[in-house]
This record gives C-alpha cells, sequence and structure tokens, in this order.
C-alpha cells in the first residue's frame, strides 16, 4: 500500500492504536505509527486531538507490527487470568473473592481491572479453552 502511495505522491503512515473504548472516549489513545518521521511529525496535531502520545515505531509496516505483539501480550495474559479463575473455583475458591483477591494483586495485568464489568458477570467461563479450540 506504501509503494503505491507513493507512485501517486502520496503520503502513507500505517496507525493501530493502542487502546479500547474507554481510551478512545477519553482521548487517551497511544498510537503506533510507521512510516516516514517527517509525515507524522505532520500528523501529531490529530495524534494529540484523539490520543495522549504516539510513537514512532520505523518504517511503513512496523506500526502494525508492534500492534500485533501487544495483541500477543493481551491474549496471553487474558488466557492466563481465565485459567488462574478456573484453577482457583476448581480448589474451592468463591468465585466474587477470588476475583477482588486477584484484581488487587500485583499479579494480574493491569487491563484486567478494566474487564470488572464483564467478569463479575462469569462471563469468563464463555471463553473456550485451548484444549476444545484443537479439536
Amino acid at each position: 500500500m506504501a509503494e503505491e502511495c507513493h507512485k501517486r505522491q502520496l503520503a502513507f503512515v500505517d496507525t493501530p492504536v493502542a487502546g479500547s473504548k474507554d481510551p478512545a472516549e477519553n482521548g487517551e489513545l497511544l498510537f503506533l505509527a510507521g512510516g516516514d518521521k517527517q509525515v507524522i511529525d505532520q500528523l501529531d496535531p490529530y495524534f494529540q486531538a484523539m490520543g495522549k502520545k504516539y510513537i514512532h515505531v520505523g518504517k511503513h509496516g512496523m506500526g502494525t507490527s508492534l500492534k500485533m505483539v501487544f495483541n500477543l501480550l493481551l491474549g496471553q495474559a487474558m488466557f492466563a487470568f481465565s485459567e488462574g479463575m478456573n484453577l482457583g473455583e476448581w480448589l474451592g475458591i468463591d468465585q466474587h473473592k477470588l476475583l477482588d483477591v486477584l484484581l488487587q494483586s500485583p499479579v494480574v495485568a493491569p487491563f484486567i481491572s478494566g474487564m470488572r464489568s464483564r467478569l463479575d458477570g462469569s462471563t469468563h467461563r464463555n471463553n473456550r479453552r485451548v484444549s476444545t479450540c484443537r479439536q
């Protein structure tokens, strides 16, 4: 895409964001920008209007590449949390007590606390375990 834009004398940047609905509504997104640094710097007013910061990651495609790394880490943290909840419940710990304690502990990724309302309704049970995904 970057090459095609260049042929047409258009600037191109890939700029995925880190943050979900609440950070977007509060103007707290983090932009992961790939492309020409001068072009990205010219876009600063737009980034500032929508977010708290932007990071120039490197050449075209590097913003998206970093976003893939973020998604991998987020997915692994969610998986670990879900398995921890399942283990705790299997061991007989009250689900609500377990959730309260885990969310206050340093062993749970901070973004998981932002998912509290979904977790309170036991919706973590709706997620599929890896063993069922392999079938």
